[in-house]
């Protein structure tokens, strides 16, 4: 799920233009021939994260979905734990899990959260619907290659929509109907897949996609949309 990199490397990248613009054409080659190699499992391909990340989402999502016993909550692509961290201020009698693939990160997310009672596990079908299924999971700048998308009027080869498919529809299938998917900052929209009829948007002031990051069609082309309010969806059958 993630291509591991320096956090200050990553920092770097993602904050100076000049670095940006010098590597981003040679991290989309490199990206996209992952992509041929591991087509299935490779959505954001930074995995850096930090505390106290998105506050006014964190709290909009918490009034929308109450936290109480019973509920499941998952971070998907929980990278470090930062995100799982957070959450976990916001729901603290629900059940709160964090997976993500790269077994580094799970160990660093391990020492933070010792002690809150967040479970992790590594990323994979089987362990997925184990602890599930889930009243709300969260994928927040998950399904996306940003900054690599700001660089391309045509994502296909890089971020090809089937990839993104799979992903939402794996995860559609472990929430329960009635639940809620959150896909904060996405490359394409939620409502292109094939579940997409079965899943009702729900707006809020604070749920909007990033303006710096793109939207892109089925076909892999890019769209001309900023502030794009479809972020969470709530699963009606």
């Amino acid at each position: 799920m993630t291509m591991r990199a320096p956090k200050w490397l990553s920092r770097i990248y993602q904050r100076n233009s000049r670095v940006h613009l010098a590597l981003a054409p040679i991290r989309h080659g490199l990206v996209a021939l992952r992509n041929l190699a591991r087509p299935g499992d490779l959505h954001q391909a930074w995995g850096t994260t930090q505390l106290n990340r998105r506050p006014k989402l964190m709290k909009a999502l918490s009034e929308i979905v109450r936290d109480e016993a019973g509920v499941k909550v998952l971070s998907f692509g929980c990278s470090s734990g930062e995100e799982v961290l957070d959450i976990r201020q916001y729901y603290r009698h629900a059940t709160v899990f964090g997976t993500d693939l790269n077994r580094k990160s799970l160990k660093k997310a391990q020492r933070l959260l010792r002690g809150t009672g967040v479970q992790l596990f590594v990323s994979t079908d089987e362990n997925i619907q184990e602890h599930g299924p889930y009243t709300l999971i969260m994928a927040c700048s998950v399904f996306i290659r940003h900054p690599e998308d700001t660089h391309t009027d045509d994502i296909s080869t890089l971020y090809p929509f089937e990839v993104f498919e799979r992903g939402i529809c794996r995860l559609f299938e472990n929430t329960i109907v009635g639940g809620y998917l959150l896909i904060h900052n996405a490359d394409y929209r939620v409502t292109d897949t094939r579940v997409g009829p079965r899943l009702r948007p729900v707006r809020h002031g604070e749920l909007v996609q990033n303006p710096r990051v793109p939207l892109f069609a089925r076909t892999g082309r890019k769209l001309g949309v900023t502030g794009y309010d479809e972020q969470l969806f709530r699963r009606e059958s």
